[in-house]
Formats: structure tokens, sequence, C-alpha cells
């Protein structure tokens, strides 16, 4: 694609989309290191102690509890979202940094000089304040790219996300594994760039995990200073919300508005204002503040210019937005912007799209939680499928760009159907595809398979796995594009916070309740082993006889569940669509000023 082919199709968001992906790759560092540690750590800690360490991710699922501290408090001067994103990373990078000198992260998992046991209540301070830290630059870079792009990039903001996101989880998940391993070194690397600069206490391996967290602590901190340094915040504080921004007025669409001529709105000569006349009324009216009293002020100018605005429903939606544009109410305090969020609740298009986000994967649940354990459990080994992950790694970061040249128009979520109906088919061929490993793997694990027919089996599986993913992804990056065109700008990282943390509810809870069915709603025959004994740890596990598989019942029961959700759901979707973004606004009531109107004119939510 030519550079003059991106400039027309990007416009000036070019930076602010390469900004918001190295922010979102960033963002999955520390996440691919702390999913990286419990596999260093295996076979050197309990299964207890690992369930504490995975605990260290909980930040990013309790994040809505600080989110309107995040859009409520910040400095004018430095900007709404950067007076958050500048020092949580500035801290991130400076963690990482003082957790790698010394090899003081090597002592916590138990490769320092003295090889003692690993400190596990460390490691989970540790990583839990790394996931803290980047969980709230998440709400501040979610609120930053709903103002930063421009109306029609918009559905960019989350083809950034799940791309950064990906790559900087691989970076140093995978990529990390992968240079730590001294045997994967020394037979893919050439043999100059090994040695003992990086991995002190692993020779062979070109970096131990004290020197990547070095390496990346000072990558963010860099980043940190440029985001300082060349990339200034627009529309995000009062104090640089005047009408003379050249973002604030591309937030607003450029064509003129008609507003109607005549009494009351009666019929009468039409006349043309355009945006920027519109937005100079409220900002100068509202003396560069905007809101109420910059639009009321902005209606008497416009009356005694021949026009009446509040007669029209559409003019009176243009001062809406034109007031928003300038920033004009934004939350004012902490306990405002949980007020707000309270506010959401009762919105009805979003009552309507949380109960869509907490039943839509229900349909999902089985395949997403018990497919990869029953095709270990009939033979398939799991470093195998580990092996998947770096595979791929180009379709999760090509295919989020694909579906995203499809999202600029007003209806994402006509993908998401599409994804809904082919991850349901995918669901049956997941099924279909562990009965045929069972019966393949049934007798002797494989053993009698010829090389081809593993690599057929295996290729198999690959395609499938390929297919369901492009499925999750054209719904999930479909669904973030939504998110992005209905959130309130003034609220931001709240809301885009509520909408994620309803989206991670929806998508836990019905694997959870899958994993604990498994061994309800299937049927065994265990007459032949009343002797054996059932003990966790010494002696032999009953051997029964499958009669009923409970996977198979679980994808049969969630199959008609998706089928019924379509039918309940179908419509409600494709209408969530059509409602109007004023119906996603809540209302920030602000005192009457004491130059209000003398008509009592007062500024509501706009009805389209």
């Amino acid at each position: 694609m030519s550079a003059s082919l991106m400039e027309r199709l990007l416009g000036r968001d070019g930076p602010s989309i390469a900004l918001l992906f190295l922010l979102y790759t960033l963002q999955g560092i520390p996440m691919g290191l702390s999913g990286s540690v419990p596999f260093l750590l295996s076979g050197k800690i309990s299964y207890k102690q690992q369930s504490l360490l995975s605990l260290v991710s909980l930040p990013f699922s309790l994040k809505l509890l600080w989110a309107p501290l995040v859009d409520a408090l910040h400095s004018p001067r430095i900007g709404r979202r950067r007076s958050w994103l500048l020092p949580v990373q500035f801290l991130a990078g400076t963690l990482m940094i003082w957790g790698g000198a010394s090899s003081r992260v090597l002592a916590w998992i138990g490769d320092g000089p003295d090889q003692s046991e690993p400190d596990v209540e460390s490691l989970t301070l540790f990583f839990g304040v790394l996931y803290f830290l980047m969980a709230t630059q998440d709400i501040a870079v979610d609120g930053w790219a709903l103002t930063m792009l421009s109306e029609g990039n918009k559905g960019l903001a989350s083809t950034c996300n799940t791309v950064g996101q990906t790559l900087g989880y691989f970076v140093s998940y995978v990529g990390f594994l992968a240079l730590n391993d001294p045997q994967t070194c020394q037979r893919f690397l050439p043999a100059f760039l090994l040695g003992d600069a990086f991995a002190d206490e692993k020779p062979g391996a070109l970096i131990d995990l004290a020197g990547f967290l070095r390496f990346w602590g000072w990558v963010i901190v860099a980043t940190t200073v440029a985001v300082l340094l060349f990339f200034p915040e627009n529309c995000s504080s009062r104090e640089t919300q005047r009408v003379s921004s050249s973002a604030c007025r591309n937030e607003l669409p450029r064509a003129e508005a008609t507003l109607a001529v005549g009494p009351l709105g009666a019929p009468g000569e039409e006349v043309h204002f355009s945006t920027e006349e519109i937005l100079g009324e409220v900002s100068e009216n509202g003396e560069g503040q905007g809101g109420v009293q910059g639009v009321q002020g902005a209606q008497r100018t416009l009356r005694r210019r021949g026009a009446h605005p509040d007669a029209n429903p559409q003019s009176a939606a243009t001062l809406a937005e034109a007031a928003e544009a300038t920033g004009a109410a934004e939350p004012e305090g902490v306990l405002e912007s949980y007020s707000l969020l309270w506010q959401l609740l009762f919105l009805p298009p979003v009552r309507t799209l949380v109960g869509l986000l907490l039943t839509c994967r229900v349909a999902f649940a089985c395949v997403d939680a018990a497919t990869q354990l029953k095709l270990i459990e009939r033979g398939v080994k799991k470093e195998d499928l580990a092996l998947f992950a770096p595979l791929f790694l180009p379709l999760g970061i090509v295919c989020p760009m694909m579906v995203s040249r499809f999202l600029r128009g007003r209806f994402p979520l006509r993908l998401f159907s599409c994804g809904y109906l082919l991850r349901m088919g995918m669901c049956l061929v997941w099924a279909g595809a562990v009965a045929m490993t069972g019966h393949l793997l049934a007798d002797d694990g494989g053993a009698q398979m010829s090389s081809s027919h593993w690599a057929a089996l295996y290729g198999a599986m690959f395609l499938i796995t390929g297919v369901y993913s492009v499925c999750s992804d054209l719904m999930f990056v479909s669904q973030m594009a939504f998110f992005a065109q209905v959130s309130d700008p003034r609220i931001g990282g709240t809301y885009m916070t509520f909408l994620n943390t309803v989206t991670n509810l929806g998508v836990k809870w019905p694997h959870t309740l899958s994993l604990l069915l498994m061994d309800v709603v299937g049927v065994q025959d265990c007459s032949d082993a009343s002797d054996a004994t059932s003990e966790v740890m010494g002696g032999a596990a009953p051997t029964c006889r499958v009669v009923l598989d409970a996977y198979f019942v679980q994808v049969a029961a969630c199959f008609l569940a998706g089928v019924l959700w379509l039918a309940l759901c179908w419509r409600r979707v494709e209408a969530l669509q059509q409602v109007p973004l004023a119906e996603w606004r809540v209302e920030i009531r602000r005192p009457n000023s004491s130059r209000g109107d003398s008509d009592g004119t007062e500024l509501k939510r706009v009805e389209k």
C-alpha cells in the first residue's frame, strides 16, 4: 500500500495510530512476562503456590473500581489522559529496571547465585503491582483513543488494541522463553551473539529474566519521555478546549448545519452555518468553557441572526455535539464520576448491551473451556499444542488489521453477527475433531500411526484452530469498534472500562460453569473398578468406561443455547446500531449561570 494511499485513508491520524499501537504493545510486555514466570517455576513450586501467582492479573478484572478516578482527576496543563499515562508508565518502567537490578528477580525465581527456594510472595507482589500500573495505563489509553482519532478512524483503536497487546504478549512470552533457553539459542542463533553479557546465571542463553526486565523497563521509560515531549494532548482539558484547536473541530462533521428561520421554527428561508461558526459561538459565549452556558449563548446569537435552533431537532443536535467537542460538561470531581458510572447502568441501550454481552458467549463456553483438555486426555501431547501459539501470531496481527478495513461505517456489529454464526459452526467442527482424535488414539495413544497420519491430524487441528481464531477476532474487533463508537468521550476511560469489564464477565462465567459441569453431566460406568482407589496422591484412580461424554453433551447444549440467543437477540444487536449517540450519553447537570438565557432555555439530552 503506497504512502499516498495510507495518507488518504488515515489523514492526519497516522502518528496517533502509531502512538496507540506502541502504547498497547508496551501494555502487553508485563503481561507476557508474568505469564512466562509460571513456566519457569514449573516443577519448583506447588499448585497452591501457582494459584497464588495467578492472582497477579486480578487488577485487570477490578480496574472498573478506580476508572472514575482516572476520568475525574487530572492536570489541565498536562492533559486529561497524559496526567495518568505518564506517571504510571514511568513507574512501571522504573519498577522493571529495579526488579532486574542486582539479579533481584532471579533470586525470587530461585535462579540466583545462592540457588534458594523461589519467593512466590515477592513475585506475586512485584507482578501484581506491574499489572495494576498497566491496568491504569489501559484506562487512560482507552479514553485517549476516543478523542485522539477522527470519527472515521475510531474503529482503528480496537485494531491497535488487539494487534498491539498480541504483539507485546508474544514478544515477552514466547520471545523471552526462546531467548532464555540455551538449546534454542544454540540451535538458531549465531555463536557470536551468545555469551554471559545478558544471561549471567544461564550460560548459552542470550538473555535472562533480569536482563529482559531491564531492557523493556528502559524502553518504557524512553517511550514515556517521548510522549511527554512530542505528543501533546488536544481536547482533553478545559484550558486546551478552545475552538482554535483544529483537533477539536475535526471531531465534528464538516458539513454545514441548516437552521430553520421564522417564529418558533415556522417555514421560511433557511440559514446555513458551518461547524466552525457554531463551535465559535459555543466557545465565545461560554468564555472558553463550553457547556450549557456556551450553548445558551450560541442559541441567543443565532436567534439574532434569524435562526431558531431550539425549534429544529437536527440543529439542536449540532449544538449539543458542539458543546461536547469543546469539552463542555466534563465530570468535576471523583464523586461525580462515580455518579455518572451509576447512571450508565440505567441508560436503556447500555442495559440492552450489557444483557447481550453477558449471554452471547454461552454458545462457545464448552469449546473454549475444555477442548484442549479433552485433546490431551485423548493422547495429544500438551507440548505439541503449546507450539501452535507462536504459529498463530501472524494471524493474530493480520486478521484484526483486515477486519478494521470494514469497520469504518456505522454498523460494526454486523461483522460481530457474522463472526458469531461462523464460530457456532466451528464449535460443531471442533466436537467432530475431538471425537475423531479419540478414535484414532484410543488403543495405543497413536503408537502405530505413521508420521504422515500425525501430520494430517495436526494439520487438521491447526486449520480448525486458525478458522476459529478468525471468527473470534471478527467478534472481538467489531465489538471493540462499537464500544469506541458509542462511548461518551467525557468519561471515556470509565465508559470503555465498564464495557470491557462486562465483556470479561460474559466470558468468565460460562467458562467456569462449563468446567464445573464437566464431571456432572456425563455418564460413566465404573462397575469394573470397585476395588480401585481414587487417592489424589498414591493409589490408582478408578478406570471407568465413558458411556456419554460430558464434552459432547455440553457442546450440543451450548449450540442450542446459541440458536436461542440468535432467535431472541439478533434484532436487538441490529437495533443497537440504530440508536442515536445522544442516547448513549449520561447527563452532567450544572447549576444555571447568572448569565443564563432570559427565556429559560436549558440544554438537555438531545432526542433524535
